[in-house]
């Protein structure tokens, strides 16, 4: 007789559970090849009783049933074998003492031929009924058939769980080795043999994937896993190749006590697309049909792991992670309900089973989900719902929840629909996560569109402002410096020959040979912005067809992308021309005036007069550079203003970020540009200007007035400030001139500390017979002695990291030397300088 694998344990109780006589018969073959008779191979408990045979009957049925009744049915069932078709027959010829009336239906499966036999009421072929001792309780279980089931529900149970729409296994051992696998499972996998295999042997791509290693962490744990709509590439059964599923899983352990190392129940539901899902499970019943004619070849060998896979099922429904319940008759009265389910209700099982749904749970009346059970026990038809809004009396208070389910019709033995299942999931917090992902999206898509119209409404103020901007202003892209954006200005510099994607070189072949390209090429590759001033160049004019010498102050300041690398370069240019040929006017009056005192030294009075003309000429020279000063500052000034007023019309925040930035970047051009020019007006002054008178200034007022302007830098930096003022309270010097020597030693100070710790400024004054002493001891960065021979140099910066001019130094060691003093410095790199000033002592 075959016997049934461990996998095959559902098949065996169905087939010993089944309300009408099974019989698994072998034909038996003359040699010519005819069937010729039948052997009994196996019978269950209810074929048993009806026919008065054991289990494994030793006579063929030649032998069992008379002659005349034997040929009648012998020839049905040879028709029956030879058909791929299950036929079906009404026998009323059996002997009185068997049955007066026997429906019989059978189908070839493999070498081996399955019947059915139930009794039929006499005059009715549709409505089989058993004689009386046919519905009496199966005979006691031995130890070669044992009958299992917990409480007559096992049955019931196992039937309910082949109708779960899900997958489940069990796993035991360190190496999770299969012991229980439904045959949603088979279908989702796509093997037919699991049972004592490894899930690394039976499914590799798994443990490629590293859900192995889950399984360790729950077995090691004992805590459970739960998969959310998890991407899984499982083997298609038909082509061989891995196909992607979609997966909610639970990988929960289960003890028989608490100290046992549980095993594993892996529960899971394929969400993948509905109609692929169909489609998978038509074909995974095709083949589950086959592997159904195959199991009954081991019918025998499965009889004890029936009884263990019975106690699985009741384990897995008990400690089942998903919500499920049995309903019977229009009542619907609850038959079973897993903890899961009475969990989620806020009821206990107990307050559940045996009664009616909606007795149970009146909260949940009039909801709709009455309707939809009828629907299923009258169509057959079962019904998934998903997000259906439910209310439930639980933690104290009524809830509104939302669930995932399907209704499943339950069958009895005749076909006809009893109850209904449910298997259910709570999506409470994903329905509430949901509704907050539209409402957030709604108001993005608002605001959105709003920050479209501003951004239209901004890059239309930009390119109005911009192109009124008094300078020539244009962005270029890449190392090759392609035009990205210019301004007309910058179009007229250019003599209508600037044009969007074109490099430089390109636009203006003429200044390659001048340089400017290879300043490009250098602030782009260094990063470093370059500056310059009454810069010569010979620009092209479209118009005369004439080269034209050109004179502009201009400023190559790079842009950087997120990352901090140069990604284009901003050029910002002012044409002064006429400013530098104003100045090489006044140089060439100069020389002209030089000649004129030489001609007039003859005399006396030839000198006088040339030296009022001299004087008148210095003053007329002095009002030319105050205007031409005032002259280049006006239309910096203008710029800086529409700068503000491109900024109050631009919204806050801006959506495009290039906008702040290049708004920044003019802003910090426009305070250079007044910054250069402020300072080449003091230098002027200062090298023109006499010493200014000395005056007693107390050191400490100054000192303190200082620290009122440099306050924001001390705080910023936690700066520690020592003073020692006390052995020359009073200085004899310019105040003016006493106050822009104490500013510039501890603003540089403050300004190049060391980032690696807190800074440390003294400022100490002492006095010997002849000299005054400031010295500023810091304990910032250092100089270098390369650093240190170039200190003191116009407009020359040691370092570029915080702002600076280059000019501070410069003008107060010309301010020391015009009064007779000195300036030192004593500095090591990493360690700090010490500034020493020297004036005389009045």
């Amino acid at each position: 007789m075959p016997a049934f694998s461990a996998a095959d344990a559902l098949f065996e109780a169905f087939f010993d559970l089944s309300l009408t006589g099974g019989i698994l018969c072998r034909p038996l073959l003359h040699t010519t090849g005819e069937v010729v008779d039948f052997s009994f191979e196996r019978l269950n408990p209810v074929a048993q009783r009806l026919l008065k045979l054991q289990v494994q009957p030793t006579r063929t049925l030649r032998q069992h049933f008379p002659g005349e009744q034997a040929t009648q049915l012998l020839a049905f069932l040879q028709e029956a074998y030879q058909s791929p078709e299950a036929r079906e027959l009404v026998t009323p010829h059996l002997p009185a003492d068997m049955l007066p009336f026997s429906r019989v239906a059978a189908r070839r499966v493999g070498e081996y031929l399955v019947m059915s036999w139930a009794a039929a009421t006499p005059g009715s072929q549709h409505e089989p009924a058993l004689p009386e001792y046919a519905r009496q309780p199966p005979p006691a279980p031995s130890a070669s058939h044992p009958l299992p089931g917990p409480a007559g529900q096992l049955p019931q149970l196992s039937h309910l769980l082949e109708q779960v729409p899900a997958a489940i296994a069990t796993l035991s051992g360190p190496d999770h080795r299969y012991t229980f696998a439904s045959a949603g499972y088979h279908r989702l996998v796509g093997q037919p043999t699991l049972l004592g295999r490894t899930v690394a042997q039976a499914l590799p791509e798994l443990a490629e994937q590293g859900l192995t290693q889950l399984l360790d962490q729950v077995r090691a744990s004992g805590e459970p896993y739960a998969g959310q709509e998890k991407r899984v590439l499982l083997r298609n059964s038909v082509t061989g190749a891995l196909q992607p599923h979609y997966l909610n899983f639970m990988y929960q352990p289960l003890r028989e006590t608490p100290d046992q190392t549980p095993d594993i129940l892996v529960f899971v539901v394929d969400v993948t697309e509905q109609v692929e899902a169909r489609q998978r499970v038509e074909q995974l019943n095709q083949e589950l049909e086959t592997r159904v004619q195959e199991r009954t070849h081991a019918a025998q060998r499965a009889q004890q792991e029936a009884e263990r896979q019975r106690k699985e099922l009741w384990r897995v429904f008990e400690q089942a992670p998903i919500a499920i319940a049995v309903y019977r008759g229009p009542s619907y009265t609850i038959e079973l309900a897993n903890p899961t389910v009475a969990r989620l209700w806020g009821r206990t099982q107990e307050e559940l089973v045996g009664k009616g749904l909606f007795e149970a749970l009146p909260e949940v009346a009039g909801m709709g989900y009455e309707e939809l059970l009828d629907g299923v026990m009258a169509t057959g038809v079962p019904h998934v719902a998903h997000a259906m809004e439910a209310q439930h009396d639980r933690n104290g208070h009524r809830e509104t929840v939302y669930w995932d389910f399907v209704y499943v019709p339950m069958y009895q033995a005749d076909g006809s629909i009893y109850g209904a299942m449910v298997v259910a999931t709570e999506v409470t917090e994903q329905v509430t996560a949901r509704r907050e992902v539209e409402q957030l999206n709604q108001k993005l898509e608002t605001r959105v569109r709003e920050r479209t119209q501003q951004l239209a409404e901004q890059q239309h103020l930009l390119r109005q402002i911009l192109r009124h901007v008094p300078a020539a202003i244009a962005t270029l892209g890449g190392p090759e410096h392609r035009y990205t954006f210019f301004n007309e200005p910058y179009h007229h510099l250019s003599t209508g020959r600037a044009a969007l994607g074109e490099t430089v070189a390109e636009v203006f072949p003429e200044v390659v040979e001048q340089g400017f390209t290879d300043l490009l090429d250098q602030v782009y590759a260094t990063g470093e912005p370059f500056i310059g001033t009454d810069a010569s160049m010979q620009l092209f004019n479209t118009a005369s067809n004439q080269p034209e010498q050109r004179y502009i102050d201009f400023i190559y300041q790079p842009l950087f992308d997120d990352q901090g690398r140069t990604q284009g370069i901003l050029a910002f240019i002012l044409d002064v021309t006429d400013k530098v040929w104003a100045l090489q006017q006044v140089q060439h009056l100069n020389q002209e005036l030089a000649l004129i005192n030489q001609e007039l030294q003859a005399t006396n009075e030839e000198l006088n007069i040339s030296n009022t003309r001299l004087s008148r000429t210095n003053a007329d020279l002095d009002t030319f550079v105050y205007t031409a000063s005032h002259d280049l500052k006006a239309p910096i000034a203008n710029i800086e203003g529409l700068l503000e007023t491109l900024r109050e019309y631009l919204p806050v925040p801006n959506p495009e970020p290039m906008v702040p930035r290049l708004l920044d970047m003019m802003q910090s051009a426009v305070a250079r540009f007044q910054q250069t020019v402020g300072h080449l007006t003091d230098v002027s002054r200062l090298q023109q200007s006499q010493t200014q008178p000395a005056e007693a200034v107390f050191l400490a007022t100054v000192v303190e007035d200082v620290l009122l302007d440099l306050a924001p830098l001390v705080k910023a930096t936690n700066a520690q400030l020592a003073l020692s003022l006390s052995e020359c309270p009073v200085v004899y010097f310019s105040a003016k001139d006493l106050r822009s020597i104490v500013y510039n030693l501890l603003s540089n100070a403050l300004k190049y500390h060391n980032p690696q710790r807190q800074p440390v400024v003294q400022l100490r004054a002492y006095c010997s017979d002849t000299q005054i002493f400031l010295e500023v001891e810091d304990n910032g960065l250092g100089l270098s002695e390369q650093q240190q021979a170039k200190l003191f140099t116009l407009f020359h910066r040691l370092h570029n990291h915080v702002e600076g001019s280059g000019v501070g130094l410069f003008m107060i060691k010309r301010i020391v030397e015009n009064a007779g003093g000195s300036i030192t410095v004593r500095s090591q790199p990493e360690l700090g300088s010490t500034f020493l000033v020297a004036l005389p002592r009045i």
